[in-house]
């Protein structure tokens, strides 16, 4: 899926699919969910399986996954219907010892970025052209884990890891910023010795191009942080904390497919959800 315009559908049905099982059985995270949806998108369709591990370290975004996973084929897309059902693969964290395409079980946050940076240095260790991605929650960087992962990762100078950082600005209970006080996220990487780039997180141009960048960096891991706070695909999920926990009413329901403009690009996955 390597067509920007072919990813853009995707990113709306992907998106449809998040909002619709949210309304359907509820904890689907919703705000930490869409604003991951083009970063997975982005990088599944850069890398190819064999080139890529892939970690959703923010596991809470277990629907996000599940959608795109979906899209690309990983996964039946009548799965999504079990979603947070007994007896599914599918549950409400990410789990590798239900879903064989998942690499970590998370949602125990703080733990992706150690376990991304092993994977890293092992295929370094055994030369093989590998790219391990971890996608972190901008709140989960509060977590200590994270940045003593950070600094082996650049003493070890791991230029096939690469961190994106989904700056949503929402966690648990809080605004991001009100919690611990966020400061500058590019700042602090950079201090532990990364390669940082700054991208529109909902803009798979930009995406595309930070993959590109960081295939020509060497001796250092690459944070590519993004902002998923400005252009938002679905701004009324989008756009507040109490859309971590949230199931979506009808009234809620109806709002995000008119923004989405699912009925028109993507009627097929409303009909079998509704």
């Amino acid at each position: 899926m390597q067509n920007i315009s072919d990813q853009e559908l995707a990113a709306v049905r992907a998106s449809t699919s998040t909002v619709l099982m949210g309304y359907k059985f509820g904890d689907a995270h919703l705000v930490s969910s869409l604003s991951s949806i083009d970063l997975l998108i982005s990088c599944i369709s850069f890398y190819n399986d064999k080139k890529m591990k892939l970690i959703l370290s923010k596991g809470h975004a277990a629907c996000a996954l599940y959608s795109v996973y979906a899209e690309f084929g990983k996964i039946p897309f009548l799965d999504l219907l079990k979603f947070n059902q007994e007896g599914s693969s599918l549950g409400i964290h990410v789990s590798s010892h239900l879903l064989a395409e998942v690499t970590l079980s998370t949602g125990s946050l703080g733990h992706g970025l150690s376990v991304g940076s092993g994977i890293a240095k092992g295929a370094k260790l055994n030369k093989k052209d590998q790219t391990c991605i971890v996608i972190l929650g901008d709140g989960e960087t509060n977590e200590g884990s994270i940045w003593e992962a950070a600094m082996i990762a650049s003493a070890q100078e791991l230029d096939n890891l690469i961190a994106i950082i989904d700056m949503n600005g929402v966690q648990s209970v809080a605004l991001t910023h009100e919690v611990i006080g966020q400061g500058s996220m590019q700042k602090k990487f950079e201090a532990f010795g990364w390669h940082v780039i700054m991208v529109d997180g909902h803009n798979l141009n930009q995406l595309e191009t930070a993959f590109k960048e960081s295939l020509e960096i060497e001796g250092k891991p690459i944070a590519i942080i993004a902002d998923t706070m400005t252009n938002p695909r679905v701004p009324s999920m989008q756009n507040g904390v109490v859309w971590h926990y949230r199931k979506p009413n009808q009234e809620d329901l109806d709002l995000a497919l008119l923004e989405l403009d699912s009925y028109r690009k993507c009627p097929d996955l409303v009909e079998v959800f509704l």
